[in-house]
Order: C-alpha cells, then structure tokens, then sequence
C-alpha cells in the first residue's frame, strides 16, 4: 500500500491549493490508498461535496 510521500505530496498540494486551511494527509489517506499506486504523481485535482 501507501508507504511514500511521492504520490500524497502533489495530491494534497493540489486539493489545498484552494482551501484556507490545508487539509492532513490522513483525510486523503482512503483515497490514496484505494485509487493510486505508490509511483503515481495526482496533477490535478477536483474536490466536491455532497
């Protein structure tokens, strides 16, 4: 599973790059875990609610 800040680095820079406090990784740990794997780099990302 996750064990490298190379995938979650540029996943959370990307989704807190619009939010006033940033969020912690363990609210994207699932995420990361479930979807990526270790090499891959997020270059974008879209947050929703709901």
């Amino acid at each position: 599973m996750f064990d490298s800040s190379a995938t979650a680095s540029p996943l959370l820079a990307a989704l807190n790059r619009q939010r006033q406090k940033p969020a912690p990784l363990s609210a994207f740990k699932v995420v990361i875990d479930r979807f990526l794997d270790d090499d891959e780099i997020v270059h974008l990302a879209l947050e929703g609610n709901g």
